[in-house]
């Protein structure tokens, strides 16, 4: 069933038996049994459902708003309303929002860490590396002096020799 205003159509569609027809300029509603496929959620950004609560002799409308990976949220017809767009639910002008809002920048300026340029750095590390090698040599050196006067006094001069 088709319903027309004057900026578009909504068709909805109850029967899960016969796939929907989307994306021709009308907008789907579908049953809460007709199934959706993800991929259409995610291009479509959500779909709309619709139910019928009996409550005694009537029936109340409920209209549901399905978005990829999250579940359905149902408001009553009085909550909706239709726009330029289509059809609306208060959930929808989250989604539309959420979905086109600059996405955050990795950067944050309370987080920055001053990073010295890759020059800078190179610099930086060949000085580590000076300072360690020059630790290592003296660290040698005096291994080796003591070694020499190790050898010194165990020579032949050395007191106590015979």
């Amino acid at each position: 069933m088709d319903v027309r205003w004057r900026h578009g159509a909504l068709r909805v569609h109850l029967d899960r038996a016969v796939s929907p027809v989307r994306d021709d300029g009308v907008e789907p509603v579908l049953g809460t049994m007709v199934p959706v496929d993800r991929d259409t959620l995610i291009r479509r950004w959500y779909v709309h459902r619709i139910r019928l609560n009996s409550v005694g002799t009537a029936r109340h409308v409920q209209i549901g708003t399905e978005a990829f990976a999250r579940p359905i949220e149902w408001f009553a017809l009085d909550e909706c309303e239709m726009t330029e767009r289509g059809l609306s639910t208060p959930v929808v002008e989250k989604i539309v929002q959420a979905r086109t809002a600059p996405r955050p920048s990795l950067w944050s300026p309370g987080k920055a860490r001053k990073v010295p340029e890759p020059e800078a750095r190179a610099q930086a590390l060949l000085r580590r590396l000076v300072y360690a090698r020059s630790d290592r040599v003296r660290a040698r050196g005096e291994a080796g002096v003591r070694g020499h006067r190790v050898s010194d006094r165990c020579g032949p001069e050395a007191p106590g020799a015979a």
